[in-house]
């Protein structure tokens, strides 16, 4: 939710900026250019599983970008997502001692910075590129149906009505 309230916010003011970037953090293209909330059972207390609930955030952001994407086309703001890959982090840190010691393990092979998001930040190559999920691949199309995306976007919103 915060993503969309600050995006939504703070458009005003990218328009008068100039080559204006939204760029959202995703994760990689298998796990989130695929349907994944179950619109039913979203709310279930059940099934709580916080990897899921953490998926299917990120999941939203990036089906986000390309409803931003499509909704400034006409401006000057891009909006893109970036999967980083696998990033050194303190993400382990209150994790069980053998995730943590797992996690130090494959930490030795990942990066220190999470290159792909710089780039998708500040490379001159990207200026008019929207709607895009930028890997270290390279650049894919997001393109969800117009159906899911209405049913998110009616969820978001009703999240929303609370705080407003």
């Amino acid at each position: 939710l915060s993503t969309f309230i600050l995006s939504t916010e703070l458009a005003h003011l990218l328009q008068n900026a100039g080559n204006a970037r939204i760029v959202n953090v995703s994760t990689a293209p298998k796990k989130v250019l695929r349907k994944i909330i179950d619109f039913d059972t979203v709310n279930s207390s059940n099934t709580y599983n916080a990897m899921e609930v953490s998926l299917q955030s990120v999941h939203a952001k990036t089906v986000l970008t390309q409803v931003l994407a499509k909704q400034f086309k006409s401006s000057d703001i891009t909006v893109n997502s970036f999967d980083p890959g696998m990033v050194k982090s303190n993400l382990t840190r209150n994790m069980p001692y053998m995730f943590r010691v797992i996690g130090s393990i494959f930490s030795a092979f990942m990066d220190k910075e999470a290159y792909v998001g710089v780039n998708a930040c500040t490379a001159q190559g990207l200026n008019n590129t929207t709607g895009k999920l930028i890997t270290k691949k390279g650049e894919l199309e997001i393109s969800f149906d117009s159906q899911y995306i209405h049913k998110l976007i009616n969820y978001t919103h009703e999240k929303l009505i609370p705080y407003a």
